[in-house]
């Protein structure tokens, strides 16, 4: 089985840096620009399977990528991005920095929201759903920046602390491959297929 996933295309809050969590976001023109391009270059494989979260910067995404295949696109609401609840729509730095300096951030629970810890169970059980079905072998994924760090992070068998450091750009492409019962990654973070006008940078780093 192949597993490719990228992240959404960039929104108005990605660029504002502000916390999108659960919101459903809107991508921007870059954003749409970046859609376009992966659509383009992912038009050279062809998937057997897109899913995607059912947040709409990520429906925006896997509608213009779904334009060049004729596989169906299953929404998903187990892939969707971490809650950060009533900080929902404030700054990404100032959120990132004071959960950061907890003793132990990864389980802190925002009010209304959920801990990083309880994405990563989540990123678990999405991944031991696509092991079990024998139906798809060329799977596209489209989600969102911290939900794709525990996808990834679970397929490498990295601590959550580890998994929330991986670096990843909108729009950007990662592929792993399951054969044998192992994963195996063949790319991470990769953005080869974006133009250089529409390459996206967080204002803040993880």
């Amino acid at each position: 089985m192949r597993i490719t996933i990228v992240r959404h295309g960039e929104t108005t809050s990605n660029k504002d840096d502000l916390l999108q969590g659960q919101l459903g976001g809107e991508l921007n023109e870059i954003g749409i620009k970046q859609s376009i391009n992966l659509r383009d270059y992912l038009s050279q494989s062809t998937f057997d399977l897109i899913i995607s979260s059912d947040l709409n910067r990520c429906k925006q995404t896997a509608i213009i990528i779904a334009e060049k295949q004729t596989c169906l696109t299953d929404y998903n609401k187990l892939i969707r991005e971490r809650s950060f609840g009533v900080f929902q729509g404030k700054s990404r730095t100032d959120f990132f920095k004071n959960e950061r300096a907890l003793s132990n951030p990864y389980t802190n629970t925002p009010e209304s929201g959920e801990s990083i810890t309880n994405l990563y169970t989540r990123a678990e059980k999405f991944i031991s759903n696509l092991i079990i079905q024998k139906k798809y072998t060329n799977i596209l994924v489209v989600c969102h920046g911290d939900t794709t760090r525990m996808l990834l992070g679970v397929m490498q068998c990295f601590d959550i602390e580890k998994s929330a450091k991986i670096p990843l750009k909108n729009a950007c492409e990662s592929v792993v491959s399951y054969i044998d019962k192992q994963f195996k990654i063949i790319k991470i973070n990769s953005v080869e297929h974006l133009d250089e006008m529409y390459l996206s940078e967080n204002l803040s780093e993880l």
